[in-house]
């Protein structure tokens, strides 16, 4: 026992450094390097000397910098120079910014009111529609809900006469594209801090994954590849054009939207990106051939305004002096667009949602009717760019009705906005004494809060331990029907019996 604590006694942290010393000193270090001795006779070697004097030190000698600079100035001449800095600055010109900011703001600039998707309305739709002059009209419009009947019944029916192996391959394909999106992807990143209101007491750790707003652009990005694809698959591509050789429509990702128009006198300011817009060489149908309103219109228009009761339109719009004073619909204002009429585009709404736990405590969770309302203003902006670009910046009146539809989704549920314009005048409806809105009003169709899949977040655990069930197709096929009527190449007219065929 005496021998043990003799060996392995303990040895206080403080004295580890005096042994260490003390080790050193007794031992030595082996890392020590001596100077290398030069032979005596060498030293006392004459010629030896002489070349060692002559010898040129590297390491203070500039002879090379001097004549790489005398090199220089004499082998180039300001002609030469000059031709050099001209090509450089036409390499890099495509790289920097050719105009300055137009957006800076000065004193003398008008401030003005701005709309952003992350500030939400405090009484959602009814809001959107009073500061779009709209009115929502139930269901969808009657020639989607038609088109949609037709895809429907041409995808059963064409199941029925597929062998097993093809008749699974679309359903498939869309479940690829939501792993593919949620999952798959390599583009990761520090996910936002995870808070749930259900567990406050709970600590959630650091996870690597896809961010929520690169989930819903990869998913919008493989739907509309499996869109173009299956109308390939059931012939349904319309020819191109006889004059140019271009196709009837284009797919255009990225757009920046700026805009305005005036409410009740103040100017209302939009900057909004869309990720994917599908653009046509002629104006897009409308969804109502008449624009007067009716009497469920007026009635509807007059529910929204005792919503909103004594709260202004105006009061979720943010002051700002940084904007720009013209109208940008995504192309340049000298260049005549081959697609001017936009048909489709996408919101990107990855909020804090009813699946998501991506949320501040104070944050609140974002409603369907919120998400609704900033599809709906996406849909106005894109109409009055439209009409801007198409007519003038100043013009007043239209010469006709402009349509467009919107997909805004979160990623997991999906909500369907058709906006049709029909008056550019947006009058405030609490100023007027009469009951109803004087003047022509816009139609909106909403088909939401449709979810794609299942989403099911575990509590505690890792975001990998998510689980995706209960693929709904039907989703899927209101998405390809909106994107087959924009191509206006499936009719009613048309004989149902046009299958798909199976990709080679």
């Amino acid at each position: 026992m005496r021998l043990t604590s003799v060996l392995f006694k303990r040895v206080r942290h403080n004295f580890i450094p005096v042994y260490i010393k003390k080790q050193w000193r007794e031992s030595g270090s082996h890392m020590i390097a001596q100077r290398m001795r030069v032979p005596q006779q060498v030293l006392g070697d004459a010629k030896t000397v002489a070349q060692l004097s002559a010898a040129e030190d590297l390491f203070s000698s500039s002879r090379y910098r001097n004549e790489l600079a005398r090199e220089l100035e004499i082998g180039m001449q300001p002609q030469e120079a000059e031709q050099v800095e001209a090509e450089r600055t036409e390499r890099l010109a495509q790289f920097m910014a050719v105009d300055p900011d137009v957006r800076e703001p000065s004193a003398e600039t008008e401030p003005t009111l701005i709309f952003e998707p992350s500030r939400l309305f405090c009484r959602d739709i009814a809001q959107a529609c009073m500061l779009a002059n709209a009115v929502v009209r139930p269901g969808p419009p009657p020639d989607i809900q038609t088109l949609y009947n037709s895809v429907c019944s041409r995808l059963q029916q064409s199941d029925e006469t597929e062998v097993d192996s093809q008749k699974f391959d679309l359903i498939s394909a869309v479940e690829q594209a939501v792993l593919h999106a949620h999952l798959w992807h390599t583009d990761e990143d520090v996910l936002p801090k995870r808070y749930n209101p259900e567990l406050l007491i709970w600590k959630f750790k650091a996870e690597y994954g896809i961010h929520p707003i690169r989930v819903v652009r990869y998913l919008l990005h493989n739907l509309f590849r499996i869109c173009e694809l299956q109308s390939h698959r059931m012939h349904l591509t319309s020819p191109p054009s006889a004059d140019n050789a271009l196709p009837s429509y284009w797919l255009t990702r990225d757009r920046l939207l700026e805009t305005y128009y005036h409410w009740a006198g103040r100017r209302v300011h939009f900057c909004e990106r869309h990720d994917l817009l599908l653009s046509s060489s002629k104006p897009t149908p409308l969804f109502a051939e008449d624009p007067t309103p009716t009497v469920s219109d007026y009635k509807a228009a007059d529910d929204f305004r005792r919503r909103m009761h004594l709260i202004s339109p105006l009061i979720d719009l943010t002051s700002t002096r940084y904007y720009r004073k013209d109208s940008v619909d995504a192309w340049k204002s000298n260049v005549k667009p081959a697609y001017p009429y936009p048909n489709l585009f996408t919101v990107n709404m990855a909020l804090p949602n009813v699946w998501s736990d991506f949320t501040a405590p104070e944050k609140a969770r974002i409603t369907v009717e919120q998400r609704q309302a900033v599809a709906i203003m996406n849909c106005l902006a894109s109409t009055i760019a439209t009409a801007r670009r198409l007519y003038g910046e100043d013009v007043r009146e239209l010469p006709q009705p402009l349509a467009v539809e919107a997909i805004c989704t979160d990623g997991v549920f999906f909500d369907f906005v058709a906006f049709q314009l029909n008056s550019l005048s947006f009058p405030d409806w609490n100023a007027s004494d009469a009951n109803r809105p004087e003047g022509r009003l816009n139609f909106v169709w909403i088909e939401g809060n449709r979810r794609l899949v299942d989403k099911r977040i575990p509590r505690r655990s890792l975001l990998r331990s998510t689980r995706y069930t209960d693929l709904d197709m039907s989703v899927f096929y209101r998405i390809l029907t909106s994107y087959l009527r924009d191509l206006r190449v499936l009719s009613v007219e048309q004989p149902h019996n046009v299958m798909m065929r199976a990709s080679s």
